[in-house]
């Protein structure tokens, strides 16, 4: 078995026990006293060997009380003090009935088998394709819980979040006016579909400036709230099932929302049947070439794969897009996410100020920005 720190490195355990698929057994001694709670967790496990994090948790009243979080501390601090040690590993999706394998990557195609993993995060495998380079969770939770996550608490969160920009009109139009500036460039205002339009910001500021805007949202509280703020007519649904007609739209928008989706591929194919010819699409992303990502690692703030399913590199995604029948009109990256930063040192943000002129010129900013023309 591979060898997991030495006793007191819990940094390392807690990145080690960060996933569901190690089965434990008892050790040879604890090195302290153990509390109550943590008999009850080692008593299940030599009736149980080979259990599970989550059957640990489910093992009594008091630990099944525990979050997952908690549960996973209990056993950190049982595996560190030698209470019990990790004996195996299973299948994730043998272990936890929210997650579905992918047997494809979506981008080339390729048998997703050995697909090496690159890091694991909340629970979540995140692995590299060997034919493409894509990154995607494989593992991944399935649609269903994926989406279930955005309840009323979450939107009033958001809302209360980017209330302080959306409801200042200056405010809101000057976070938007860039993107808009380079679709005004490509494309006089027209007919403009903002897919996964949230509450409506970006809505706004379009019509500010002349655009006839629609929007498709999933969820009904966000959609009704983007309905108030714009007057415009809002699908509440998925891209699917959208009622509107073929080519109609000029301009299709899709601001970070492509790494949420099951099939970045599809999910394309189907808003590009709303594109007229000679029409536009314009998204964002995360960059995972970014400077962000090669100093943060798996530690950077957008880095969730139960939430953001798919990692683009401006290669990939230009890939994406051109197999799908576009042509990139504009492609750069934005290094406006000073929050990412926030997480780093002193030197870190130092060293942001002195690489700042080079990161756009090797597409190193956080966020990916993509304008296409459907051919």
């Amino acid at each position: 078995m591979q060898e997991i720190g030495k006793p007191g490195d819990l940094d390392f355990l807690l990145r080690a026990l960060d996933h569901t698929t190690c089965l434990f057994g008892v050790g040879p001694h604890p090195r302290r006293p153990l509390s109550e709670l943590e008999q009850e967790a080692v008593s299940f496990v030599k009736t149980k060997p080979g259990a599970t994090i989550r059957q640990i948790q489910a093992s009594s009243p008091s630990l099944k009380a525990l979050t997952h979080v908690e549960a996973r501390a209990l056993v950190v601090g049982l595996v560190d003090a030698g209470a019990l040690e990790i004996v195996g590993h299973a299948p994730l999706v043998e272990v936890d009935p929210r997650y579905e394998r992918v047997s494809l990557c979506d981008l080339c195609m390729a048998p997703s088998g050995e697909h090496p993993i690159v890091f694991w995060k909340y629970n979540t495998p995140v692995v590299r394709c060997t034919g493409c380079g894509l990154l995607y969770s494989n593992p991944r939770w399935k649609a269903e819980h994926l989406f279930g996550r955005y309840t009323p608490d979450y939107w009033q969160q958001y809302a209360d979040r980017v209330k302080s920009t959306a409801v200042d009109p200056v405010a809101n139009q000057a976070r938007w006016d860039p993107y808009l500036d380079t679709l005004e460039n490509a494309r006089m205002t027209g007919r403009l579909l903002d897919i996964g339009c949230a509450t409506g910001e970006f809505l706004m500021a379009a019509k500010a400036r002349g655009w006839e805007v629609y929007g498709v949202e999933p969820s009904a509280i966000a959609a009704e709230l983007a309905e108030q703020a714009t007057g415009a007519t809002i699908y509440t649904g998925t891209l699917d099932a959208a009622p509107f007609p073929y080519g109609w739209f000029d301009v299709v928008t899709l601001w970070d929302v492509i790494e949420h989706v099951q099939s970045p591929r599809v999910y394309i194919e189907q808003a590009a049947r709303l594109v007229r010819r000679g029409g536009m699409l314009a998204l964002t992303t995360p960059n995972i070439q970014s400077m962000n990502y090669w100093l943060l690692g798996a530690k950077w703030w957008v880095i969730g794969p139960n939430d953001h399913i798919y990692y683009f590199a401006p290669r990939t995604m230009q890939r994406l897009l051109t197999d799908c029948g576009f042509k990139i009109h504009v492609m750069h990256t934005a290094t406006n996410r000073l929050d990412t930063w926030q997480q780093s040192t002193r030197w870190l943000r130092a060293l942001r100020r002195l690489t700042q002129p080079f990161v756009n010129r090797f597409m190193w900013g956080a966020e990916l920005y993509m304008v296409a023309r459907w051919l």
